[in-house]
């Protein structure tokens, strides 16, 4: 944390594990809005960047392969996660979901319902808005 973060924004930080970063900035506009402190992060800077932050809620671009894989790091073990896919790709949802990851949702859902979505993962009642109708 630094100085000028509260320790409310520390327990309002996400961390979003993008495949493509200009997804990024609609998450963070997104964010920003909510005030939500939302770090964005490559792949590669994923494991320390949580282990480093300790984010209350991780979310994540499933259509990069390492995406399930970040699952099994103790890093992010008890962060709730959501991640987004092509809605095209049922079984990449099926994998998602018995991999652990607590709620997925077709790309233009996830992006549809953002701040709703962030808004879910910083709750201390946590519940994600519905996936029907996303495509």
């Amino acid at each position: 944390m630094t100085k000028r973060e509260s320790p409310r924004a520390a327990e309002r930080t996400v961390v979003a594990v993008l495949e493509n970063l200009m997804d990024g900035a609609a998450i963070m506009d997104a964010a920003r809005r909510l005030q939500i402190r939302v770090i964005v992060v490559s792949f590669d800077q994923a494991l320390e960047t949580c282990e480093r932050e300790r984010p209350v809620a991780a979310v994540l671009d499933l259509t990069s392969s390492r995406a399930l894989t970040l699952l099994a790091a103790p890093a992010l073990a008890g962060i709730p996660t959501v991640g987004f896919y092509p809605h095209v790709d049922g079984a990449l949802r099926k994998r998602a979901l018995s991999a652990g990851v607590g709620r997925v949702l077709p790309r233009s859902a996830f992006f549809g319902r953002l701040p709703q979505t962030l808004s879910a993962l910083v709750s201390k009642e946590s519940r994600l808005p519905d996936p029907s109708g996303g495509c």
